[in-house]
């Protein structure tokens, strides 16, 4: 049986790591090897809550404590295909349009000028017609 005495002094005992080990550990942290302090401690059997996040402050790296990692799965790219090619698409019927309007104002350019009227004329009574207000 342990004495009071003898029980205290061995709780007491610290694990002391060297320099080179602390900076391994955050540098493998940062380098991405770990995804969180909390992983690297339980690689290396550190104990102690924040040991590694003590040591990532100390050499400079303490911004890094709070990051979020993302693991970007297949829907988001699938997703952003499918934007695209909508996308394509909806340039293509525009493009579509933009010329079918070029063909139909020169056709009312044509029809002006073949029975002697103004195109701007032509215009307000067309619209006039299909209440197509401009």
């Amino acid at each position: 049986v342990l004495s009071w005495y003898r029980l205290t002094e061995r709780l007491k005992m610290l694990k002391r790591y060297t320099d080179a080990f602390r900076q391994t550990v955050v540098s493998e942290i940062v380098s991405g090897k770990w995804k969180s302090v909390w992983e690297a401690s339980r690689a290396y059997g550190i104990t102690g809550t924040s040991t590694v996040a003590r040591w990532m402050i100390k050499y400079g790296y303490g911004h890094l404590l709070n990051r979020v990692i993302i693991v970007a799965n297949e829907k988001p790219q699938e997703e952003v295909k499918k934007l695209s090619r909508e996308l394509k698409q909806t340039k293509e019927a525009l493009s579509d349009m933009a010329v079918r309007a070029m063909v139909l104002e020169n056709m009312l350019a044509i029809y002006a000028e073949s029975h002697g009227e103004d195109p701007e004329e032509v215009k307000k009574k067309l619209a006039s017609l299909l209440h197509i207000e401009r």
